[in-house]
């Protein structure tokens, strides 16, 4: 390459990232959005690289498209595994095929119907979780779908997708991420899916199935048949003794602790006492 074609190359490039650059400052003028200021820059900086290293202007673009892909990806997954890295006591397979979120064989269960677009039950979704990382293994948590709200419907069926193919791990990383979008306002089951670490053919075909949405409905009904009228809505199981509690609304961790001290207690004084 000659000396004036190569000056003239890179003065193009320095032209391009300069215009590159200022349009991110616009943009961030207008919106805001460190976000798009960051993938604008990365933009730039692809672009000089390319421009530096003599590629021609269409590989140029295919190159820089799939290296934003690559980067929206990565940086979509970063915020998959700093929420799934707080699910480490969900086993990847539970052979009941229940969303359970701790130890399987624990002696309390935690059972709560939830709906993914109700304020409560956001707010009351760390409860059960901290009852049972607590809990050194005594107790567990059951998720069981109740979409009050219609516009959940679709979330619910996703996360039941994600579960059937990325493990019960990632079931219970999809609700975190569902409740911390704040539901179907911030987010659609495609979304999700992005977010996650999924087949998105696997993933579209369970979408267009009714295996799930029967799993959802499922759920549901057997809500009904327990009398569950809102959400959020929690069972503590004792299963030795077979005893429930029943809680209502978004109720506070130490509700939960003094539910399952008092079948503990009901179920020694059961044992204590003699049978006829």
């Amino acid at each position: 390459m000659s000396q004036s074609k190569s000056k003239g190359l890179y003065l193009v490039a320095a032209g391009l990232v300069v215009a590159l650059v200022m349009a991110a400052i616009a943009l961030a003028q207008q919106t805001q959005t460190n976000a798009k200021i960051d993938k604008l820059t990365h933009l730039a900086e692809q672009q000089s690289a390319l421009i530096a290293q003599g590629a021609a202007q269409g590989d140029i673009q295919t190159q820089i498209v799939d290296q934003l892909e690559a980067y929206e990806k990565a940086k979509l997954l970063r915020e998959y595994e700093s929420v799934v890295t707080g699910y480490q006591n969900a086993q990847d397979k539970i052979e009941s095929g229940d969303r359970i979120y701790g130890n399987p064989d624990a002696e309390f269960s935690v059972i709560e119907f939830s709906d993914f677009d109700c304020p409560y039950c956001k707010r009351y979704h760390d409860t059960p979780k901290k009852v049972v990382d607590g809990s050194g293994g005594d107790v567990n948590w059951v998720g069981k779908h109740f979409p009050v709200h219609a516009s959940a419907q679709p979330l619910h069926k996703a996360s039941e997708c994600i579960g059937q193919i990325a493990g019960n791990k990632n079931f219970w990383a999809a609700t975190q991420l569902i409740f911390d979008n704040d539901g179907s306002r911030g987010l659609k089951p495609a979304d999700l899916a992005d977010k996650m670490p999924v087949d998105r053919e696997a993933f579209a075909k369970c979408m267009a199935s009714s295996e799930m949405q029967a799993k959802v409905d499922a759920d549901y009904k057997f809500g009904q048949e327990a009398g569950v009228s809102g959400t959020p809505a929690t069972f503590v199981i004792h299963h030795k003794s077979g005893e429930v509690y029943t809680l209502k609304g978004a109720v506070p961790a130490g509700q939960l602790e003094i539910a399952i001290g008092q079948l503990r207690k009901k179920a020694v004084a059961q044992q204590a006492t003699p049978s006829s």
